[in-house]
Protein backbone atom coordinates (compact mmCIF):
# COMPACT_ATOMS: atom_id res chain seq x y z
CA UNK A 1 0.00 0.00 0.00
CA UNK A 2 1.24 3.62 -1.03
CA UNK A 3 1.36 5.79 1.49
CA UNK A 4 0.03 9.40 0.76
CA UNK A 5 2.71 12.29 0.10
CA UNK A 6 0.75 14.91 1.56
CA UNK A 7 -1.43 14.19 5.14
CA UNK A 8 -5.05 13.80 5.19
CA UNK A 9 -8.00 16.14 6.72
CA UNK A 10 -9.80 14.76 9.29
CA UNK A 11 -13.10 15.17 6.72
CA UNK A 12 -14.37 11.97 4.96
CA UNK A 13 -13.43 12.63 1.58
CA UNK A 14 -10.15 11.42 2.09
CA UNK A 15 -8.63 14.30 0.31
CA UNK A 16 -5.78 16.25 1.53
CA UNK A 17 -6.04 19.67 2.69
CA UNK A 18 -3.11 20.34 1.18
CA UNK A 19 -4.62 19.45 -2.29
CA UNK A 20 -8.00 20.34 -1.86
CA UNK A 21 -6.77 23.87 -1.71
CA UNK A 22 -4.97 23.55 -5.21
CA UNK A 23 -7.67 22.11 -6.74
CA UNK A 24 -9.83 24.97 -5.60
CA UNK A 25 -6.99 27.35 -7.22
CA UNK A 26 -6.52 25.27 -10.09
CA UNK A 27 -9.28 22.83 -11.26
CA UNK A 28 -12.25 24.17 -11.50
CA UNK A 29 -13.69 21.18 -13.57
CA UNK A 30 -12.70 17.53 -15.35
CA UNK A 31 -11.44 19.78 -18.38
CA UNK A 32 -8.88 21.36 -15.98
CA UNK A 33 -7.98 18.03 -14.45
CA UNK A 34 -7.02 15.98 -18.02
CA UNK A 35 -4.81 19.58 -19.20
CA UNK A 36 -2.79 19.24 -16.05
CA UNK A 37 -2.78 15.79 -16.64
CA UNK A 38 -1.25 15.90 -20.34
CA UNK A 39 1.52 18.21 -18.67
CA UNK A 40 2.15 16.14 -15.97
CA UNK A 41 3.35 13.49 -18.11
CA UNK A 42 5.01 15.30 -20.27
CA UNK A 43 7.27 17.19 -17.99
CA UNK A 44 9.96 18.21 -20.87
CA UNK A 45 7.53 19.09 -23.32
CA UNK A 46 6.58 22.68 -23.79
CA UNK A 47 3.40 22.90 -25.88
CA UNK A 48 1.14 25.72 -27.69
CA UNK A 49 -2.44 25.90 -27.02
CA UNK A 50 -3.36 24.20 -30.68
CA UNK A 51 -1.39 21.38 -29.39
CA UNK A 52 -2.87 21.00 -26.19
CA UNK A 53 -6.32 21.35 -28.05
CA UNK A 54 -5.07 18.92 -30.33
CA UNK A 55 -3.91 15.80 -27.43
CA UNK A 56 -7.00 16.52 -25.17
CA UNK A 57 -9.25 16.15 -28.11
CA UNK A 58 -11.93 13.54 -26.91
CA UNK A 59 -13.01 15.93 -24.06
CA UNK A 60 -14.10 19.22 -26.90
CA UNK A 61 -12.55 22.14 -24.72
CA UNK A 62 -12.22 25.00 -27.24
CA UNK A 63 -9.27 26.91 -26.94
CA UNK A 64 -10.55 30.20 -25.52
CA UNK A 65 -11.38 27.92 -22.29
CA UNK A 66 -8.20 25.97 -22.61
CA UNK A 67 -6.46 28.94 -22.79
CA UNK A 68 -8.58 30.42 -19.38
CA UNK A 69 -7.17 27.09 -17.88
CA UNK A 70 -3.58 27.29 -18.83
CA UNK A 71 -3.56 31.16 -17.57
CA UNK A 72 -5.09 30.15 -13.83
CA UNK A 73 -2.41 27.14 -13.54
CA UNK A 74 0.65 29.32 -14.47
CA UNK A 75 -1.10 31.90 -11.94
CA UNK A 76 -1.04 28.91 -9.28
CA UNK A 77 2.49 27.76 -9.97
CA UNK A 78 1.90 24.72 -11.50
CA UNK A 79 2.21 25.55 -15.02
CA UNK A 80 5.06 28.19 -16.97
CA UNK A 81 4.52 29.96 -20.25
CA UNK A 82 6.98 31.28 -22.39
CA UNK A 83 6.24 32.49 -25.75
CA UNK A 84 2.93 30.91 -25.63
CA UNK A 85 4.06 27.70 -25.36
CA UNK A 86 3.07 25.88 -21.87
CA UNK A 87 5.05 23.14 -19.82
CA UNK A 88 4.46 21.36 -16.74
CA UNK A 89 6.93 23.55 -13.77
CA UNK A 90 5.55 23.56 -10.24
CA UNK A 91 7.32 26.37 -8.59
CA UNK A 92 7.24 25.32 -4.89
CA UNK A 93 8.10 21.74 -3.66
CA UNK A 94 4.82 21.34 -1.56
CA UNK A 95 3.10 22.42 -5.12
CA UNK A 96 5.16 19.13 -6.70
CA UNK A 97 4.03 17.14 -3.75
CA UNK A 98 0.50 18.01 -4.19
CA UNK A 99 0.27 17.16 -7.84
CA UNK A 100 1.97 14.02 -7.29
CA UNK A 101 -0.99 13.34 -5.25
CA UNK A 102 -3.40 14.73 -7.54
CA UNK A 103 -1.78 11.74 -10.27
CA UNK A 104 -2.00 9.11 -7.40
CA UNK A 105 -5.71 10.10 -6.87
CA UNK A 106 -6.38 10.10 -10.63
CA UNK A 107 -4.93 7.04 -10.84
CA UNK A 108 -5.99 4.86 -8.07
CA UNK A 109 -9.52 6.87 -6.29
CA UNK A 110 -10.93 8.63 -9.88
CA UNK A 111 -14.28 8.80 -8.66
CA UNK A 112 -13.11 10.19 -4.78
CA UNK A 113 -11.20 13.02 -6.71
CA UNK A 114 -13.60 13.86 -9.12
CA UNK A 115 -16.03 14.17 -6.03
CA UNK A 116 -13.46 16.83 -4.57
CA UNK A 117 -13.42 18.72 -8.18
CA UNK A 118 -17.38 19.14 -8.57
CA UNK A 119 -17.79 20.13 -4.53
CA UNK A 120 -15.50 23.28 -5.29
CA UNK A 121 -17.92 25.07 -7.19
CA UNK A 122 -20.88 24.59 -4.12
CA UNK A 123 -18.28 25.66 -1.64
CA UNK A 124 -17.82 29.06 -3.15
CA UNK A 125 -21.30 29.03 -3.91
CA UNK A 126 -21.85 28.53 -0.15
CA UNK A 127 -19.22 31.61 0.52
CA UNK A 128 -20.63 33.99 -1.94
CA UNK A 129 -23.82 33.47 -0.31
CA UNK A 130 -22.87 34.10 3.62
CA UNK A 131 -21.45 36.88 2.62
CA UNK A 132 -24.93 38.24 1.90
CA UNK A 133 -26.63 37.06 4.53
CA UNK A 134 -27.64 39.82 7.00
CA UNK A 135 -26.53 39.47 10.68
CA UNK A 136 -28.75 39.93 13.37
CA UNK A 137 -28.01 42.66 15.81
Amino acid sequence: MTQSIVPHTKDDSGVPDKLRKLIGACIPDVYALELLLVLVQHPHEAYAPAELATRIRNIGLPESALRKHLAQCVACGVVAESNDRFRYDPTRRDTRECMRELVRMYDERPVTLLRAIYAQPQERIRAFSEAFRIAKD
